[in-house]
């Protein structure tokens, strides 16, 4: 598979070309301007609900999706993340849904831009995966090491990396590293590990920070040069390159920053608020499903689209446990859309 003529190859060569930070600033603003937090949307993999644990794809329900981003003007949808059941999906099932995305978001069209996770178990489908992403002319992706086998070291950390988006690195899409360590063994010091991949990843412009509740660190990788994806509400206060929201939190997120977002206010805010109480509809027996169940419930029942239940082992929410909620929240003003 070959890249798209479109597709120049960089300007720069491999190694140290990449520390000025110019060409990574360059490629960076390609996806996310650099004058505002691009706010970066979750939109789940919509699944049939037809009592079946491990339901078939419903591709249908990405057009009213991919029509709902744009509603709430969110900036870049993140497509086959760990909230999309990434690994509850075959290879073949995470094509399909990239392809009927791209299809919905023409490349250089005025909708949302895409941003493709091409991690798996496998280097091999990972490597599929960015091959895929070459071809459907991807925004940007999202690249992490396979989760299951920890590489030993950082060395062997970063190489598996390179590997997986070896086939990107002479094209012009900007490539985030997803950094998780609770779900991807990834627990290596992130600067130092961000600065290794650039030596073989010459498009690598930064990384999507989960779990990492220590903002010294994120603001340090900041500091370097590298763009941040931030969660929570916490990163936002930083001002991040772009914002990982659910498509309901764009308009406030959007508010939150405008109004002078800080540490000391953020706990009361309506972002906040909406989290918490979103939140509290978890499944109380099965903390390992990270909210993902109680949030898709949500989405179904905030949008009026049905993106159906998880597959196992998650566990799945029904949305009418969520409407009283989402009634609530709309009541107080603090859902305004």
């Amino acid at each position: 598979m070959t890249a798209p003529d479109s597709l120049v190859p960089l300007i720069c060569t491999r190694g140290n070309d990449m520390d000025s930070g110019s060409t990574r600033a360059e490629l960076l603003k390609t996806i996310m301007p650099p004058d505002k937090v691009s706010m970066v949307g979750l939109f789940f993999t919509a699944f049939e609900r037809n009592g079946d644990p491990c339901p078939q794809l419903n591709t249908r329900a990405v057009t009213v999706l991919a029509a709902l981003a744009k509603k709430q003007s969110v900036d870049v949808v993140l497509i086959g993340g760990t909230t999309d059941e990434w690994p509850s999906l075959t290879v073949d099932e995470r094509v399909e849904i990239a392809t009927k995305w791209r299809k919905e978001v023409p490349f250089g069209s005025d909708g949302p831009r895409l941003l493709l996770h091409t991690g798996a178990n496998s280097v091999l489908e990972a490597k599929r995966l960015a091959d895929v992403a070459i071809e459907l002319r991807m925004d940007g992706v999202l690249a992490s090491a396979p989760p299951i086998f920890r590489a030993p070291d950082l060395d062997m950390h970063c190489e598996t990396v390179s590997a997986t988006v070896e086939a990107l690195q002479t094209t012009k899409i900007p490539v985030f590293y997803y950094h998780f360590a609770a779900v991807y063994n990834d627990d290596f010091p992130l600067l130092e590990m961000l600065s290794m991949l650039s030596k073989t990843c010459p498009n690598l412009v930064g990384a999507k920070i989960s779990g990492v509740s220590d903002l010294d660190v994120i603001r340090a990788v900041a500091a370097a040069g590298y763009g941040i994806l931030g969660t929570g509400t916490p990163a936002l206060t930083l001002r991040p390159r772009g914002w990982i929201c659910y498509p309901w939190e764009a308009p406030a997120g959007r508010e939150f920053i405008a109004s002078g977002a800080s540490v000391a206010n953020e706990s009361e805010s309506a972002l906040s608020t909406m989290r918490r109480e979103i939140g509290a509809q978890r499944v109380p027996s099965r903390k390992g499903a990270y909210q993902i169940s109680a949030d898709k419930a949500f989405m179904s029942a905030w949008s009026g689209t049905d993106v159906g239940p998880c597959r196992l082992p998650l566990p799945s929410v029904e949305p009418d446990l969520l409407k009283p909620t989402l009634e609530s929240l709309r009541a107080r003003g603090l859902l305004k859309n």
